[in-house]
């Protein structure tokens, strides 16, 4: 009879497991529910070059030419046009993964993953869409484009700094980091063309290092202080030099006055550039909530896409609220270099020719 007992609970409880491990696998078999994801084909086009800052065919080519086929198998994968749309959105949007992902019908983890991965292809293509004229042929193209144009001679670009927020960094440098508004940014270095595309990009920097520090430590300086063809414009807050002509501080003579005139219409293009930016990708504007490392990704995202709409022709503006030659005979360890006072006399010099230049062409 003992034996017989122990038989029937050790039935029962086999039982019982059975009908547990059945409802649990039942539960298991429901179909998982996804969020409503937006219908692309249902937006309009002005409404979706306002939510993406592209438009689709566009956004397409972007996805096609930074994005790779994603083999996932499993219900509910994004594809690659969905990707870069989720990435763009966040870039256009103040800076909130939630209010995104409410937006593209996914999870905000699903969002910060796809967001990462797409800025990571896209920083990592920088130098392909952001260059600086080094080459002889590029230079001399570069001075006659922006002479034609805006009508300031040996130009090959306007450079100038701005302030892009993010969040405070942890630690003894932090304060580095609050500029004089009383809020946490890095200073992005960048030169543009006369077309207000961007020929050079330095990010990374505190606010609390100076315009012509950064300058100084620069790509763009090394490339401009070796090729004397061609000289920057910048604001006062630059040192003189050959090849970087600020305005007259104390203007006493009509040609200083009719210099720093055009100097001012003609430095004009690197902030309009600035503001096209911050209207096409409000992130720049509102704070980039991202850790410290990828901050830099995000920001070069942003540029380098500021210069392929440029490419692409797409109305990115619209928002309101040849290789480098080598030198085998330049030797940087045997070259002389100038004294700051010598390079600030040859700055000097410079700037009085070109605005004699210009006083004598004011009447043609």
């Amino acid at each position: 009879m003992r034996s017989l007992h122990v038989y029937l609970n050790s039935s029962v409880l086999y039982g019982a497991s059975v009908v547990i491990m059945a409802l649990f696998l039942n539960a298991r078999a429901h179909p998982k529910v996804y969020q409503m994801r937006t219908n692309r084909e249902e937006v309009n086009r002005a409404s979706y070059h306002r939510l993406f800052r592209f438009n689709k065919e566009h956004v397409e080519w972007l996805a096609g030419n930074f994005l790779p086929e994603n083999n996932e198998s499993r219900g509910g994968c994004l594809s690659p046009v969905e990707r870069m749309e989720t990435t763009l959105r966040y870039l256009a949007d103040p800076g909130f993964q939630t209010s995104v992902a409410k937006v593209m019908g996914i999870t905000q983890p699903t969002a910060c993953t796809v967001i990462a991965d797409t800025l990571d292809r896209i920083s990592a293509h920088h130098e392909t869409w952001i260059k600086f004229p080094t080459s002889n042929t590029e230079v001399t193209n570069a001075k006659q484009q922006w002479a034609e144009t805006l009508g300031f001679p040996y130009t090959l670009g306007a450079i100038d700094c701005t302030h892009v927020r993010i969040n405070k960094p942890g630690g003894q440098f932090g304060d580095d980091f609050i500029n004089r508004k009383d809020f946490p940014s890095y200073n992005v270095q960048a030169t543009c063309n006369e077309k207000w595309a961007l020929t050079s990009v330095d990010v990374g920097w505190p606010v609390s290092v100076h315009d012509s520090r950064i300058f100084q430590t620069s790509a763009v300086y090394d490339a401009v202080s070796r090729n004397l063809q061609g000289v920057l414009l910048g604001d006062s807050g630059y040192g003189k030099a050959p090849y970087m002509i600020t305005p007259f501080s104390e203007p006493s003579h009509p040609i200083q006055n009719h210099f720093n005139k055009l100097h001012k219409r003609n430095r004009v293009v690197v902030e309009q550039s600035f503001g096209q930016l911050k209207q096409g990708f409000p992130i720049l504007r509102f704070g980039i909530r991202l850790k410290l490392e990828n901050v830099s990704k995000c920001i070069m995202s942003c540029f380098d896409l500021h210069n392929i709409a440029k490419n692409l022709n797409d109305p990115f503006d619209d928002f309101h609220d040849e290789d480098a030659e080598q030198d085998d005979d330049d030797d940087d360890g045997n070259r002389v270099r100038p004294t700051a006072r010598q390079v600030r006399q040859q700055g000097q010099q410079k700037r009085d020719e070109i605005a004699i230049l210009l006083f004598n062409e004011r009447d043609q």
